[in-house]
């Protein structure tokens, strides 16, 4: 989409990179976002990138039954990615820290939104499960999801499609990023959690 050159205060120059960015694809808040400094355009177009070849990677069925490895970036500048639409200005990386649990200590106590009762490649999820599987695939590292309590039971503030996949995938034991305020209360919750071991040497 072009940009409207009749748009506030943006400037002939901003119209002009407008319009260069929105040409990889890009949707009009990641063009924005850019503009203003506040994403890494370098960045954002590999993941656009990348979430197009998914698309046409996931239309196979012999890659859709793929048994793939969960792979996981604990780049502190990276959590901002635990949750959607999140840029690395409003996101406070330093409050999280990543602790390790087993799935199935996890899985039991999620709350019922948490949960899940189809397959991750069912339609109601294949569009996202297949940005994630490719990104595996390709050998690339994600966000660990972000967790927090809720009422003696566990809510997925970001990152629910790839627990699931990586469950999916047979995955025993996960990182988890978690609030350093709710860390003992998760521990409380999950007695086969600890700190994730990177963040022991810290």
């Amino acid at each position: 989409m072009a940009a409207d050159e009749h748009s506030g205060s943006l400037t002939p120059q901003d119209i002009d990179e407008i319009n260069r960015l929105s040409a990889y694809g890009l949707p009009m808040s990641v063009v924005l976002d850019i503009l203003h400094g506040k994403l890494d355009e370098k960045f954002e177009v590999e993941q656009w990138r990348l979430s197009r070849e998914a698309e046409a990677w996931s239309k196979s069925k012999a890659n859709r039954q793929l048994v793939l490895e969960p792979l996981w970036d604990l780049d502190p500048s990276h959590y901002y990615l635990a949750l959607d639409g999140a840029s690395p200005d409003e996101f406070q990386s330093d409050s999280l820290f990543p602790m390790d649990a087993d799935i199935d200590d996890v899985l039991p106590k999620l709350t019922f939104v948490a949960t899940r009762a189809k397959d991750p490649w069912s339609a109601k999820y294949k569009d996202r499960t297949a940005g994630i599987a490719y990104r595996w695939f390709k050998g690339l590292s994600l966000t660990p999801p972000l967790i927090a309590p809720s009422e003696h039971e566990i809510i997925i503030c970001g990152g629910m499609h790839r627990f699931h996949l990586a469950r999916h995938y047979g995955a025993k034991r996960m990182p988890f990023l978690v609030r350093c305020s709710e860390q003992e209360e998760l521990c409380k919750l999950l007695p086969t959690a600890c700190a994730h071991a990177a963040a022991e040497h810290e």
